[in-house]
């Protein structure tokens, strides 16, 4: 792709934000034999090559941002680090008490789950660094299928 055929769904915001495409979701296009995300092919496009373990960063916060000027390359922690400080820090959703869906969700599952199956679920979460409903949900899938171990 080229620039100008990159240029071609693009539309300058008020903001100077360029958005490509419709919706409100970031945009993904095909480049490079794969799917990539707009910002992620606007830098390389304008800027040149993202190093591995690096990504393309909205200084300007919005998700569909393709303007490589609102654009910087960060590792994924310095992108959590730029979102807390600006307070765009997403909080999980409660269940009205206070206690969390997932915190629910996860000690329903741990109130069915047999007394055998913990040596597994806390060895595969220090082992695998999953959280433990996934490790849960995981093992629950697979005694499901093959038996409880005897």
């Amino acid at each position: 792709m080229t620039k100008d055929q990159f240029l071609v769904g693009v539309v300058e915001q008020p903001s100077g934000c360029w958005y490509r495409g419709t919706g409100t979701a970031r945009s993904q296009i095909f480049h490079e034999g794969r799917g990539q995300s707009g910002a992620r092919v606007a830098w390389s496009l304008f800027r040149g090559p993202i190093a591995p373990g690096l990504k393309a960063c909205h200084q300007c916060d919005h998700p569909r941002c393709v303007n490589p000027d609102h654009l910087f390359l960060g590792t994924h922690a310095e992108n959590m680090d730029d979102r807390g400080r600006k307070g765009r820090v997403s909080r999980p959703k409660t269940s009205g008490t206070g206690t969390t869906k997932r915190d629910r969700g996860t000690a329903y599952l741990l109130e069915r789950l047999p007394p055998q199956m913990w040596a597994d679920v806390k060895t595969r979460a220090a082992k695998e660094g999953h959280a433990l409903r996934w490790i849960i949900l995981k093992l629950l899938d697979y005694y499901a299928k093959h038996g409880l171990p005897k």
